[in-house]
């Protein structure tokens, strides 16, 4: 069972205990690029991917990048850079069921991790 945030207890409340019909994902994404466009997230960015075991280099902006599942991955890698939460806490909120797995999804950057441990008593004096 996963805790409700605030905010969905209050739009759960608005709507005398049902949820709104929203806009199907496609739609959402949609409009998330839209916004994000609008706001002016173009920073160019340089990924590459596997197609048909070849090995492809793409350039985008960034606005044209986001989705939904953006959000559900650095909701991810946020929970656990707070340091709040246990990993096997998040795992079960993400459905990862190994920690190789999770720490492959979460995807944290050497600057993340020095972030996260600097504050730990063995660096301080």
């Amino acid at each position: 069972k996963v805790p409700a945030h605030d905010y969905v207890k209050e739009i759960f409340a608005k709507y005398g205990g049902f949820i709104p019909s929203g806009l199907c994902i496609q739609y959402f994404n949609k409009y998330l690029k839209v916004i994000m466009k609008e706001i002016g997230l173009n920073d160019i960015i340089t990924y590459s991917y596997t197609k048909g075991g070849k090995l492809i280099t793409a350039t985008r902006e960034k606005w044209e990048l986001i989705s939904s599942h953006t959000a559900r991955r650095s909701a991810a890698t946020n929970m656990y850079l707070t340091g709040r939460m246990k990993t096997f806490e998040i795992m079960k909120l993400t459905g990862h069921r190994s920690e190789q797995n999770f720490f492959r999804y979460i995807r944290l950057t050497g600057d993340d991790t020095a972030r996260n441990i600097s504050g730990d008593m063995f660096f301080r004096k």
